[in-house]
């Protein structure tokens, strides 16, 4: 599949080349970049679209009092979501990994989080609520028990690390889990044969 993915935070641009390395992904870091790729008069045509709720918004269009919001953050991810449906892009999802009592726009996608919206021929998923990877490259070794996985006790006895829970090692930088947000796109609970949808 083409995938563009869409946010202004490096680390998740990281994730989306690590959880979806199996198809042709391209990422932007900004609205006006993503604008343009995601536009209906755009020669490029994607199979996926997934971007981020929260991001700067851009300068395109914007002159007098209206430049005063260029690069401030907004939930500008509903309007790219609704340009990739207008562009027929049959795979579109709003991401964010902010914690909803941090933000309204994050919020507001509480009751939607599993939801697939069907809008014209596109499946669409608006979520807060993403599993994190790790990123490859950035790991490091656990304090509480330099992975080996456990936590020695005074009694010489030794218990699962309550710091890492066995999971050693742990990442300096997470990133969302943009291969599991596309899994929920193209398998759903409403295709009767639970094949994905491709």
């Amino acid at each position: 599949m083409r995938i563009l993915v869409i946010d202004d935070t490096q680390k998740h641009l990281d994730s989306a080349l690590q959880t979806l390395g199996e198809h042709e992904v391209v990422t932007c870091s900004t609205y006006d970049e993503a604008e343009n790729l995601v536009d209906i008069y755009s020669k490029e045509k994607w199979d996926a679209v997934l971007c981020d709720l929260l991001m700067p918004a851009g300068s395109r269009a914007q002159g007098g009092p209206g430049t005063k919001f260029v690069g401030q953050e907004m939930p500008v991810g509903w309007a790219l979501a609704l340009m990739a449906v207008r562009s027929n892009v049959r795979f579109i999802a709003v991401v964010t990994d902010m914690n909803h009592h941090h933000h309204p726009a994050s919020a507001m996608l509480d009751h939607t989080n599993d939801h697939i919206f069907k809008v014209d021929e596109s499946r669409v998923l608006m979520t807060n609520s993403t599993g994190r990877v790790g990123i490859k490259g950035t790991e490091r070794c656990c304090v509480w028990c330099c992975d080996e996985g456990t936590k020695r006790r005074e009694d010489m006895s030794s218990d699962v690390c309550t710091y890492c829970y066995g999971e050693s090692p742990l990442y300096r930088e997470y990133g969302k889990d943009w291969g599991n947000i596309l899994e929920k796109l193209t398998s759903s609970s409403n295709n009767k044969k639970g094949n994905p949808i491709l």
